[in-house]
């Protein structure tokens, strides 16, 4: 690749000052960020080449009209905005059935995946059919939201090929057939790097084990609750292994991952404790869980996806995905089992504790002797009393 005399690179690294017009380019890739890159550029470039790799279902893009009244409401009626997000959740939330491997799920799958090929069949081009329209089940890659992507199939500037690139020269690239694209900018929208976590950091916990060789003990990337490690105290992460969701928001995820860490550390911002770590057992038992729940979704299905990893026994590992709803979720963070966490206690812990449950039995011993006072006089006197005090 370092013959090639111009500008080469990563879609995550696109260059700024980049200017497209009028240029040969090629695209190499066919996901999420290809999809979104081609209907932005095609038009600008003299002729535009996609590399094709794999197929991908691309289902129509669900817009909400955005209009002035719609903002309205959002801005001045309490609880709209809440609500409308709520009505959003429930019904993404009612789409997972469909990742289920069962009776039920097959059949919803089979349903929406129909209705998916219908749809590509009607945008696509029949000559990119082949290349373009999947034949494993829908949901087992991660689906495409069409925002232009399968109209721009139709400009007569791009041309899609499924010939490997063999062959990198000056101007140009040779495919595996022998055949050479010209091209003057090359861009790579070949995915990223999944199923690891933390790249270029360095965490090393304790008994100076590693956060990589922490994972290679439990078989691959896990985290309890999707947040946190034993033997890495304190240590919490935000979208860790297996917070990703093939149907709805992350940032739901990354809401309840932050709720759940501030409810762990509670007694240490409270100053009663120093240290909060997840037990190993309970750590070692999610991760088998997650594993478990995960080999009965459409993730571990008939395609080769970004979500598993392949493992040294042919088996997958997936630390992308949930496998459960996300209400579960949701749950789990706002209600922390704290059976499977220890504690360090500060210096003085117990002497605050026995002085705060003091004073609490204090307050309510108080508040009952008062209420029995009231309810004396209101039994001899009846409601008189009350003239007699000041501020009525």
């Amino acid at each position: 690749m370092a013959s090639f005399a111009g500008p080469l690179f990563h879609a995550s690294r696109w260059p700024s000052d980049l200017d497209i017009r009028g240029k040969k380019v090629l695209v190499v890739g066919n996901g999420c960020t290809a999809a979104q890159i081609i209907p932005a550029i095609v038009e600008q470039t003299s002729h535009l080449t996609q590399v094709v790799r794999s197929q991908h279902w691309v289902v129509p893009a669900v817009d909400v009209p955005n209009t002035k009244a719609f903002r309205w409401l959002c801005r001045n009626v309490p609880g709209f905005l809440l609500t409308m997000r709520f009505i959003l959740f429930v019904i993404l939330e009612e789409t997972f059935r469909a990742f289920f491997v069962s009776p039920a799920g097959t059949k919803l799958r089979a349903a929406q995946q129909a209705k998916t090929e219908r749809y590509m069949r009607s945008k696509v081009p029949e000559k990119y059919h082949r290349l373009v329209i999947p034949d494993f089940e829908l949901g087992c890659k991660r689906r495409i939201f069409d925002t232009g992507y399968l109209a721009s199939m139709h400009s007569p500037k791009l041309t899609i090929t499924g010939d490997a690139i063999a062959e990198v020269l000056p101007t140009a690239v040779r495919t595996a057939d022998g055949a050479t694209i010209d091209a003057d900018v090359i861009v790579f929208a070949t995915g990223y790097q999944t199923n690891d976590f933390m790249h270029g950091i360095d965490v090393v916990g304790r008994r100076g084990v590693d956060m990589r060789q922490h994972w290679e003990s439990l078989g691959g990337p896990g985290a309890y609750n999707c947040s946190v490690m034993s033997d890495f105290p304190n240590f919490f992460m935000i979208l860790g292994p297996n917070t990703a969701t093939g149907h709805t928001s992350t940032i739901l995820a990354i809401e309840n991952s932050v709720n759940y860490a501030l409810r762990i550390i509670k007694p240490i911002l409270d100053g009663d404790a120093s240290v909060a770590q997840v037990k190993r057992q309970a750590e070692q038992r999610y991760s088998i869980e997650m594993q478990r729940d995960l080999q009965k979704t459409v993730w571990f299905g008939s395609c080769s996806s970004w979500y598993t990893k392949p493992k040294d026994d042919g088996s997958r590992w997936n630390a992308a995905t949930y496998p459960r709803f996300q209400a579960e979720f949701f749950y789990k963070c706002l209600f922390p089992n704290y059976k499977d966490w220890e504690y360090t206690m500060t210096p003085g812990y117990a002497r605050r504790r026995f002085l705060r449950k003091s004073w609490k039995l204090l307050s309510w011993a108080v508040y009952i002797l008062l209420g029995l006072g009231v309810g004396a006089l209101v039994r001899h006197n009846g409601l008189k009393f009350v003239k007699s005090l000041p501020y009525l």
